[in-house]
């Protein structure tokens, strides 16, 4: 299991550790992307009315997503927790397998509600593939990068399907990849025993607006909207979704800046020897010295991700040549002192 006591974009635990103000630090804790999607401003009726979900919104999602079966959630943060609570609710604790390492939350929702929580290496799921009730996979892997194949997924899912088990794949950081409709696992009819979840945050850069989809078979679906609860996206959430998705110009350019952008980090923790792994959105650093790497850095302003129990670090994309070169002074810096 990861490190659940805090997450990356935390500046003021970090200012306070380390007794540097707000506005000097810079931030590549949290693989978001830093070049954020411009959206215009935001129509007053949009403030004033009750944030009912938007046809406008699930037209543009369902084209996006090319599939029918799409729920609208605050963020996707917000289905991590909730989905734990509806197996709950209708039914005994089950086994669950989370592939780890991994984003912490879902182990530590999992576990808040009763399950029986296995955080196991790809061998030991499929080793026991007759015992789990319930598979929780990260694609692409937020910290490690690793993206499972489809086809090892769908037959997870039929395996679990056999006794009315359900797969879960987290795709936040799905929407960056070069590839990404031919990657994901969501079909356009999604079949029992499958649920993905999607983020607005990550590849849109819009994490304030607290805007995932949970997509599934209508049978969860309909059960999920009870739980999610009335009006629970806001209206400007619904509103800069409708306009995001169905900006595909900006879509494609940004997919192949974020690409160049992240060979350029990749190119520098080479220089810095560094072997890492990369994603579109951030690269990932297994290393011994990670804890040393991370505090050097945060003394020098740089907030990064650390993942002490690996150990590792994650670093995502400087938003500009300063913060880059920055970036690479810092590790200059730092080389020579470990």
């Amino acid at each position: 299991m990861l490190d659940s006591v805090f997450h990356g974009g935390d500046i003021r635990r970090a200012s306070q550790e380390f007794d540097i103000a707000l506005c000097d630090w810079l931030d590549l804790s949290t693989g978001i992307n830093p070049y954020t999607y411009p959206l215009p401003d935001v129509p007053t009726s949009v403030w004033r009315n009750l944030p009912y979900d938007d046809y406008s919104l699930l037209v543009a999602a369902k084209r996006y997503y090319n599939t029918e079966h799409i729920l609208p959630v605050a963020g996707s943060q917000q289905a991590i927790e909730i989905i734990p609570r509806f197996f709950s609710n209708a039914q005994s604790a089950l086994k669950v397998a989370v592939l780890s390492p991994s984003y912490a939350e879902h182990t530590e929702q999992w576990s808040r509600y009763g399950h029986d929580v296995w955080p196991v290496s790809l061998d030991e799921l499929e080793s026991k593939l007759d015992v789990w009730d319930l598979i929780v996979v990260v694609r692409p892997n937020n910290p490690t990068t690793e993206m499972i194949v489809r086809d090892r997924i769908e037959r997870w899912r039929q395996t679990l399907q056999q006794r009315s088990g359900i797969v879960i794949v987290d795709e936040a950081f799905m929407d960056a990849e070069p590839h990404h409709a031919s990657l994901t696992c969501i079909q356009p009819e999604m079949p029992e025993g499958l649920i993905v979840l999607r983020s607005i945050g990550k590849f849109f850069g819009l994490a304030g607006i607290r805007l995932g989809f949970v997509v599934a078979n209508p049978s969860y679906l309909n059960r999920l909207q009870g739980e999610r609860g009335l009006w629970a996206v806001s209206g400007p959430a619904l509103w800069a979704g409708q306009s995001c998705l169905s900006d595909e110009l900006w879509q494609q350019e940004m997919r192949a800046h974020l690409n160049s952008q992240s060979i350029l980090l990749s190119d520098l923790l080479e220089r810095m020897h560094l072997p890492h792994a990369r994603t579109p959105l951030f690269c990932y650093v297994p290393t011994a010295s990670a804890e040393q790497i991370y505090r050097l850095l945060a003394q020098q302003g740089i907030l990064i991700r650390l993942f002490e129990h690996i150990p590792a670090i994650r670093i995502g994309l400087p938003p500009n040549q300063a913060a880059a070169h920055r970036l690479e002074a810092a590790l200059h810096d730092m080389t020579a002192r470990i």
